[in-house]
């Protein structure tokens, strides 16, 4: 038996509809995986565990550099 097929105007509806509902939904996803994201990251407190957690891998390439850095800052600021 043959099915009824509908008009082209209605298929045209129809996926007009679709359409117009998806990108509503993208947004929607997209904003809430940006939520989710930022709720995740913290790059001050990420910073900060991973230069602990290099510290304790390297400690000599950790203290040249605080030698260095020092150094350079006493050097240009002239405390006496």
């Amino acid at each position: 038996m043959k099915t009824k097929q509908a008009s082209p105007a209605k298929k045209n509806a129809q996926k007009s509809h679709v359409l117009a509902e998806k990108p509503v939904r993208a947004e929607k996803l997209v904003l809430a995986e940006k939520l989710v994201l930022a709720e995740k990251l913290k790059p001050s407190s990420d910073m900060a565990t991973y230069l602990r957690q290099y510290g304790r891998e390297k400690p000599e390439v950790v203290a040249l550099w605080c030698l260095g850095i020092g150094f350079v800052l006493g050097w240009k600021m002239k405390f006496w």
